[in-house]
């Protein structure tokens, strides 16, 4: 390549297309991790409306206000209303009719916390928890593209973080892959790195941010995250395991932990494809994903709305706080009592474990593991407040 005469590039196509190989070396950093010993909870109520009000759970909305959710008229759900943002981008007359209900549905996720233990597992459940917001607004996922802040790759340890994080994604994606495509992966679009994120202090954790790209065919389609009735079936995709590491429990008591999530990546993809088939079948009135707070605060996050309350019990032999509040992922659903043996049939098909935890309610509490039992308004007050105090 010249210009003017003078030669500016001179390097072979492949040079150019293929991208830069980093060989640094790296070593893996010794960390000494143990799960704390916490003090006995006696007041579970105030465990989880301090959990709702905090900052890392607390309604966006704050955020949300301060910028157009709304560009050229073609957004169908708003960030924050549910798990993903919807889209319909072809919603005019120019677009050929079979595709103007065609949906898009985006999703942002990392797990800052989770990556301070270990940045493989981190960077899997950004992958995982990006995936299942899609799917629970009934989108199918096609594609992720990455952000990927880190260190001084120059230093092992900061280098070892990412190489780690970039396996973890690539396990991930290979993973849950593309249902209409077996056995290929579900693939890396477009994505940067930010590297020598660093002060006196030290390095950034490791921090891989994922967007998932997902579609459906009918916009008018998507699954809401909100409670929709009374008398409805609350049921639990992803059995409770004792994974509180990273948790926003644990910071409530400035403890860290070792038990990060570690999503089964033999299991995700048909977990992920019986969520949708359901679905698809109309059988699923509301969804939300499991993560920052656990279970507690999404069943919390979905009664919300509509003012609606819920009994339930989580069914195992772990200890309460972990049933409640850790953040093993996984997916509320609301189900009428008429398709339940539906449900029950299609995850069997797919041989995907389900559990019902219990039912919706008229009355506006939230009633859970005999042991919390606070109001909805009390509980949303706490949500809708939390950050929004922090900003003032």
């Amino acid at each position: 390549m010249k210009y003017r005469g003078e030669e500016i590039v001179h390097a072979r196509a492949s040079d150019v297309t293929k991208g830069i190989v980093y060989d640094r070396p790296y070593t893996q950093q010794q960390k000494n991790i143990r799960e704390p010993t916490l003090p006995t909870i006696t007041n579970y109520n105030e465990i989880l409306l301090k959990l709702l009000a905090h900052e890392n759970i607390a309604s966006r909305m704050p955020i949300f206000e301060n910028y157009d959710k709304q560009v050229q008229g073609r957004t169908i759900v708003e960030a924050g209303d549910a798990d993903a943002g919807v889209l319909q981008p072809f919603n005019e007359e120019k677009y050929p009719e079979e595709i103007r209900n065609t949906g898009i549905a985006l999703s942002l996720d990392q797990c800052p916390r989770y990556n301070k233990i270990d940045p493989y597992w981190g960077a899997v459940n950004a992958v995982v928890e990006s995936v299942r917001n899609i799917t629970a607004v009934g989108a199918s996922p096609q594609a992720v593209t990455d952000c990927l802040c880190f260190g001084n790759p120059e230093k092992p340890e900061q280098m070892w973080d990412f190489t780690e994080s970039v396996r973890g994604i690539a396990d991930a994606c290979q993973a849950i892959g593309l249902k209409e495509f077996p056995g290929a992966s579900l693939p890396v679009i477009s994505g940067n790195v930010s590297f020598y994120n660093e002060s006196k202090s030290g390095a950034i954790p490791a921090s891989p941010m994922i967007s998932c790209l997902g579609n459906m065919t009918d916009v008018h389609h998507v699954v809401p995250k909100y409670f929709q009735q009374a008398n409805s079936v609350i049921i639990l995709v992803g059995e409770r395991k004792n994974e509180c590491g990273g948790s926003v429990y644990y910071q409530l008591f400035n403890e860290l932990g070792a038990n990060v999530p570690k999503p089964d990546l033999k299991t995700i993809a048909t977990e992920i494809h019986a969520v949708n088939a359901a679905m698809q079948q109309k059988f699923i009135l509301s969804a939300h994903d499991i993560s920052d707070g656990g279970l507690a605060v999404a069943v919390a996050e979905m009664s919300f709305k509509n003012q609606l309350g819920v009994e339930i019990n989580i069914p195992g032999d772990l200890a309460t706080d972990k049933k409640l509040f850790g953040e093993t992922g996984g997916f509320i659903l609301e189900i009428s009592n008429a398709n339940l043996t539906a449900v029950q049939k299609i995850f069997q098909n797919q041989q995907v474990p389900i559990f019902i935890l219990g039912k919706t309610s008229k009355e506006p509490r939230l009633k859970m593991q005999n042991c919390i039992d606070v109001t909805v308004v009390e509980a949303k007050q706490h949500w809708q407040n939390g950050l929004r105090e922090k900003l003032l």
